[in-house]
């Protein structure tokens, strides 16, 4: 979660843009921005705003024509095409993806699971949060779109959803096959798409990435914790570090995120632990993992 309920323009911007010119002011009519607004690196839009716009998509397309436009943005937007050019495998790409949605929106991720080729994917609003059924469709809609990055059929996709929350079962086909090595030019287009947002939030997103390719003791350890702690996965992810002897302004640097984020994510692990004292805490999380401290 970024912390502040607001989404980045380009995620706004981008399927508007494919959508009929026609539409677009009475998609955004009365609202506080324009289309070139939403253009314009490191814009924001408040998420109450942002769930309108999802909300006027999804009444003027229908359910088909949404989910079309919603494909149609997955597969050619410049950041999710130059992580599919960049990463070696899809199971990365697909991870990495779906975690950058909890960088550049207030949503959470509770459950990010791939087994063989199933994904499995919980995620889910804020309580404050503006309600938005449109966006949880949405989101159907870019778990289906994943394999057309790779230029492949979409994916089969079992959805349940709310105005909340989401849980999205796919298969998604071979998801380990390699490619080469990264071109110098993939990595250039993968900094030059990173361009449009701020230094923090480069830095948020860089670390989902590098947290994905990290070594798979790491990741266990994060899905052990949201099992078993019923932590989600930055609640993990804090909690770990934590218990690895980081202090909260390490944390912040190391997941790309303002300490003030960090704390609320503790607060929330305290409260979800039962857990009244850092110590007491490190401890449960040792428990959990097993391991000595």
């Amino acid at each position: 979660m970024n912390g502040t309920p607001y989404v980045w323009g380009a995620f706004l911007h981008h399927p508007l843009r494919l959508a009929d010119a026609a539409a677009l002011p009475g998609l955004l009519a009365q609202l506080p921005f324009d289309l070139e607004d939403l253009a314009r690196p490191g814009y924001r839009v408040a998420w109450r705003d942002a769930a309108v716009v999802w909300g006027r998509l999804r009444d003027h397309l229908g359910e088909d024509g949404f989910a079309e436009l919603v494909g149609h943005h997955v597969a050619s937007f410049p950041l999710y095409t130059t992580l599919a050019t960049t990463l070696s495998r899809p199971s990365t790409t697909y991870r990495v993806l779906l975690s950058i949605l909890t960088v550049v929106t207030p949503v959470e991720l509770s459950r990010l699971e791939l087994v063989a080729s199933t994904l499995s994917a919980e995620l889910r609003l804020p309580g404050a949060a503006t309600p938005s059924r449109a966006f949880f469709e949405a989101l159907g809609a870019t778990v289906r779109a994943l394999p057309t990055l790779y230029g492949r059929s979409e994916a089969l996709v079992r959805s349940e959803y709310d105005d909340m929350s989401g849980r999205y079962d796919a298969e998604l086909g071979d998801v380990e096959i390699r490619r080469g090595s990264p071109t110098r030019e993939a990595a250039t287009s993968l900094l030059e798409a990173l361009g449009t947002f701020d230094r923090v939030t480069r830095g948020a997103i860089l670390a989902q990435i590098l947290d994905l390719l990290d070594e798979p003791e790491r990741r266990s350890s994060t899905l052990l914790l949201q099992e078993r702690l019923a932590l989600t996965r930055t609640e993990a992810r804090v909690a770990s570090r934590l218990a690895d002897g980081r202090p909260v302004g390490h944390i912040a640097v190391e997941l790309g995120m303002a300490e003030a984020t960090v704390r609320t994510h503790l607060r929330n692990i305290f409260r979800k632990t039962g857990a009244s004292r850092q110590a007491e805490l490190v401890a449960l999380v040792h428990r959990t993992l097993g391991t000595g401290g």
